[in-house]
């Protein structure tokens, strides 16, 4: 079902486009494989996403090489929304995510390697291309041996997961609100108040409404709410 284009119609919005959208799926994905080639210096070819589609042959025991995979994502109970009036209007959309990202390293200096990339991640020149995504580094944890056994050999590989933060940025076309017209109706227990009828926010005469605060007088005076200081 398509989207519609903006708050004028009835029915979804979806985000904006061109928007701040975050890179997601195979994009988030070379980002993370760019920044785990880099800290731990391994030919990217050798620094590889897990769960692909079409698994590539795994590389000989003799050759160091990484897996990298998020494993589980947190994020806000509920996103904040702000509404901008610049132009034409949009609501902004903001919200944090953290994931945990399982890394195994395999071949013979596995454990070299995943210092490189524990150690490497709190770099400060290092970090420089996160700050540049909105993305944070949270934690890194120790790691752990997990050899496995193939073909009756005992390939070495140690497991360590790297937690982060990030972002999350949409646009939607919630636009400005220029006039509305309504009647304005409280509900206090036991009966419905008309406290002003035919609202009309192009009327420079709309007088304040303040609601269980002591200041006015509610439901009064034709439909109209008397503000502080008047009288029928």
């Amino acid at each position: 079902m398509p989207f519609v284009t903006d708050s004028r119609f009835a029915g979804y919005l979806g985000p904006a486009v061109p928007g701040p959208n975050p890179p997601q799926d195979d994009t988030w994905e070379d980002f993370l494989h760019d920044v785990f080639a880099g800290v731990t210096g391994l030919d990217p070819t050798l620094v590889r996403p897990r769960w692909q589609e079409e698994p590539p042959l795994r590389p000989d025991i003799s050759v160091n090489w990484m897996a990298f995979g998020t494993t589980n994502t947190r994020t806000d109970p509920r996103p904040v929304f702000i509404h901008i009036g610049e132009g034409e209007g949009y609501d902004a959309l903001q919200e944090m995510e953290e994931s945990e990202i399982l890394c195994s390293f395999y071949g013979p200096n596995n454990e070299y390697y995943q210092s490189l990339c524990r150690r490497g991640l709190w770099v400060e020149q290092n970090l420089a291309v996160f700050r540049l995504n909105a993305v944070a580094l949270v934690d890194t944890t120790g790691f752990t041996r997990a050899a496995e056994l193939v073909k009756e050999r005992w390939w070495p590989r140690t497991d360590m997961t790297v937690t982060i933060r990030r972002e999350i940025r949409y646009n939607y076309n919630v636009l400005n609100l220029l006039r509305a017209q309504v009647d304005l109706n409280a509900q206090p227990p036991g009966e419905t108040r008309l406290l002003n009828r035919e609202i009309d926010t192009a009327d420079p005469d709309i007088y304040p409404i303040m609601l269980d605060t002591g200041i006015g007088v509610l439901g009064v005076g034709g439909g109209k709410v008397l503000g502080v200081g008047q009288t029928l």
